[in-house]
């Protein structure tokens, strides 16, 4: 590959790197803010905890990026305004329903999941060992909070 093509592919993972980091960014802040809008205290348990994970991921991201010279861009994603708005919107409406806040949880996770499948399936050849080892490792973890979040969900749509 020549240099320039390199260059390319690089600034392409970068780009999308950054972007996997504003996603991480954004499901934390919705996680966080899911448990605010949670009366059951072991869903806010909940919540708190996939917030966190989100965190150590987008910081792990952010790391990485740092490393290689690039200033992450930290400004939250368009949509994140739209997905804050419609988790308040939702909980007002619902009266805190968790079936429903957990099926919006659920949506985020689906996205996030997106995210990753596309750069470990589709930039494999570009990526460094420990890099998809990293973005490996966090895509299992996210793959699994899916899946918690749906099991919740369906709990709580069959009462």
């Amino acid at each position: 590959m020549n240099p320039e093509a390199n260059s390319a592919v690089n600034s392409n993972i970068i780009e999308r790197l950054e972007n996997l980091l504003l996603n991480n960014n954004d499901s934390q802040y919705g996680f966080h803010k899911a448990a605010e809008a949670m009366d059951d205290a072991r869903l806010a348990g909940l919540f708190r905890d996939l917030a966190r994970e989100r965190s150590a991921h987008a910081a792990e991201l952010q790391k990485w990026l740092m490393a290689r010279g690039v200033k992450p861009r930290l400004e939250p994603l368009r949509t994140s305004a739209l997905r804050r708005n419609l988790l308040d919107f939702l909980a007002t409406l619902n009266g805190g329903d968790p079936a429903v806040i957990l099926a919006e949880a659920e949506r985020w996770e689906d996205d996030i999941e997106q995210h990753y499948e596309s750069i470990l399936q589709g930039d494999t050849v570009a990526l460094d060992k420990a890099t998809h080892d990293v973005l490996q490792r966090q895509y299992a973890a996210v793959v699994r909070t899916c899946d918690r979040v749906r099991r919740c969900r369906n709990a709580y749509e069959r009462r």
